[in-house]
């Protein structure tokens, strides 16, 4: 019997002798022979042996999480049927996706076969695609066709262009690339920039120690004052046992660490035990933060960011303003992983302060573990960010200077002359030095003319760097 909110798929999948029904999440059912799907999939003949909600009295009903659009051609690359005709990329990824979820192998190569028909016309879009599924075969297919393409070469051919969308980097971004990593779009661009084709994959993530599952024990010191005076053991997930004061973690906004408390039945030396999904490693920098006379000095991102992870979810607002000041102590020495932690807070001030330290340098060979976690959205806004950053200086630049194709600062000693007034080192950009600095060799008189226009370019140089740092002041993320 039918619920009043479902309806039956059209034919082949509207015969009601079938012994089993699939609904999706659009509530529509097909129904379906058991036989020719368990022949199909290991995944399917395992899940037909499983008990199953009975709504109609004549099959069991099987819920599955995909859409009707998505279904329907899929059972039909499974069906003695026709196969479907798949033109739309997206609905195809779809289809391709979850062939590869139920492991149904003929419907995955056929599925696969129709998504190698659009790589020549859709590389970008096939990239994404398969980068999500981590088809790595079709992924650098996908990556070669868009390097041999007519756009990409012409891309290369025109130079460094002012406007970002005509980079490599602008260029080979589109939304269906926002939530893969950033890893894999750093690997796409640094395949784009090279002269051949390298050997490593482009969306593999390498192996990386994962917080929930790393099963190597670090070593790590927990002394907090009075200890002996504790009234309650905060246990770590792999089993570290803490003594802490109630009061001090309320006092820190670490209340909701002890909300098992009332339900526990552990005891370790007549205190009660509260059992937290924290890695002992974590839990004791987050616990001595907690104590005011703790100073921290933790220079690991990776350490920091699981930190805020925690710290955000139990809602600890004392200690998450700690980390995020040390964040920012930090920033200099390590920007662009901390760009990404301060994307995962959400904190833009933060975001756009490691921003701006990265623009004073190339970024395109800057690597970090944190990409491969962080989608690619959040380090092509970075990449756009320095692109403009950098035309900003290049523009302002080119107004103090006569095409200075240099970078540079010289830095002249001061020895008592009354044109220098720094006290020890005046710094002078390159592009002003460049336009009026009019060295000659002659011996008579050639100081005087010197120390004359040093003056002006002295004062030049420095409205240089307040035009820029005002224009990028104004400029956001």
């Amino acid at each position: 019997m039918l619920l009043p909110s479902t309806t039956i798929a059209e034919t082949p999948f509207n015969n009601i002798k079938t012994d089993i029904i699939l609904q999706t999440s659009d509530d529509v059912q097909f129904h379906v022979w058991s036989i020719i799907l368990a022949e199909a999939s290991l995944v399917f003949r395992d899940m037909f042996t499983l008990p199953q909600p009975t709504i109609s009295q004549t099959a069991p009903v099987i819920p599955v999480s995909e859409a009707s659009q998505v279904i329907d051609p899929l059972l039909r690359l499974c069906y003695p049927v026709d196969d479907p005709a798949l033109t739309d990329l997206s609905l195809l990824g779809r289809v391709w996706e979850a062939a590869r979820k139920y492991a149904l192998d003929e419907a995955t190569k056929l599925a696969t076969t129709a998504v190698h028909a659009f790589i020549s016309t859709s590389p970008l879009q096939v990239f994404a695609l398969a980068c999500r599924l981590e088809a790595e075969e079709e992924v650098k297919l996908a990556a070669k066709a868009w390097k041999s393409s007519e756009t990409f070469r012409s891309l290369i051919s025109s130079g460094n262009p002012k406007v970002f969308d005509y980079t490599i980097a602008g260029a080979s971004y589109i939304h269906e690339m926002s939530g893969i990593p950033s890893g894999a779009y750093y690997r796409l661009l640094s395949f784009l920039r090279a002269d051949h084709d390298p050997d490593t994959p482009i969306c593999t993530t390498p192996v990386i120690g994962h917080p929930e599952i790393e099963t190597t024990k670090h070593s790590f010191s927990f002394d907090i004052p009075c200890s002996a005076d504790a009234d309650v053991v905060i246990q770590s997930s792999d089993g570290v046992d803490f003594r802490v004061h109630k009061l001090m973690l309320r006092s820190a906004t670490a209340e909701e660490l002890l909300q098992g408390e009332a339900t526990t039945q552990m005891v370790v030396e007549g205190l009660p035990v509260v059992e937290v999904a924290v890695r002992g490693e974590i839990l004791a920098e987050i616990l001595k933060l907690c104590y005011p006379m703790y100073k921290f000095l933790v220079e690991d991102c990776s350490i920091i960011r699981q930190m805020l992870q925690i710290a955000s979810l139990y809602k600890m607002s004392k200690v998450v303003e700690v980390l995020k000041k040390r964040v920012m102590d930090l920033l200099d020495r390590y920007p662009l992983s901390l760009y990404f932690v301060a994307v995962e807070q959400s904190w833009m001030d933060v975001a756009e302060a490691a921003a701006r330290q990265l623009a004073k340098a190339p970024i395109e060979n800057l690597f970090v573990e944190e990409m491969e976690e962080f989608p690619t959205d959040a380090y092509h806004r970075l990449l756009k960010y320095h692109h403009a950053h950098t035309m900003i200086v290049a523009n302002i630049a080119a107004q103090y200077s006569n095409g200075a194709k240099r970078w540079m600062k010289l830095k002249l000693h001061n020895h008592g002359d009354d044109f220098l007034t720094a006290k020890a080192m005046v710094p002078i950009l390159l592009p002003v030095v460049e336009m009026n600095l009019e060295w000659k060799r002659e011996r008579e008189g050639s100081a005087s003319r010197f120390m004359g226009s040093l003056t002006a370019i002295m004062y030049k140089s420095q409205s240089m760097v307040s035009d820029i740092e005002e224009a990028i002041s104004n400029f956001e993320l």
